[in-house]
């Protein structure tokens, strides 16, 4: 584990991926939706429930932010296309993949990866609860204090020894 050194964290982006029910939503209203789950045995409910813990999980990461730092939600389609500065700290709410896929559009910013539900989604980089104390750890990443893991997402020595990460 690493120190955050000197890095002034300016501004905090969350980063979010669509819910199950967000995305059948988008194609389905919500009585179609409701029949197709009970033809295929399945309840609403459920879905609902991890859109409940998805958008808790967002109110809680956002609560936590320091007053007065500026802080910005995205979804993860925006991700390719959006302008990360330097000293941004980035906060993914979702599975381990979105933390794979936030990962590669960043240079050095830290991610702070949070499970909304870890009783469903195991975590390997997603290491957070949103019941932790995410206040203290965006705190002590906005102030430079906190254990940080360097992450390669990949290594690829060439032939005449150059290294890419």
């Amino acid at each position: 584990m690493a120190m955050l050194s000197c890095l002034m964290i300016e501004r905090v982006i969350v980063v979010t991926k669509p819910t199950r029910l967000e995305e059948l939503l988008r194609r389905h209203s919500r009585g179609q939706l409701e029949f197709v789950l009970t033809r295929r045995g399945e309840s609403l409910a459920e879905y609902e429930e991890e859109d409940v813990r998805s958008r808790a999980a967002l109110d809680r990461v956002l609560g936590g932010v320091p007053r007065g730092l500026p802080r910005e939600v995205i979804t993860r389609d925006l991700v390719p296309r959006y302008l990360f500065r330097q000293n941004d700290l980035v906060v993914t709410i979702g599975p381990d993949g979105l933390v794979v896929n936030v990962a590669k559009y960043l240079d050095s910013q830290p991610i702070l990866a949070v499970n909304p539900d870890p009783a469903r989604i195991d975590g390997t980089l997603a290491r957070f609860s949103p019941m932790a104390a995410l206040s203290d750890v965006i705190a002590a990443a906005v102030h430079g204090t906190c254990d940080t893991d360097a992450l390669s997402l990949a290594r690829a020595t060439t032939s005449d020894g150059q290294t890419l990460l």
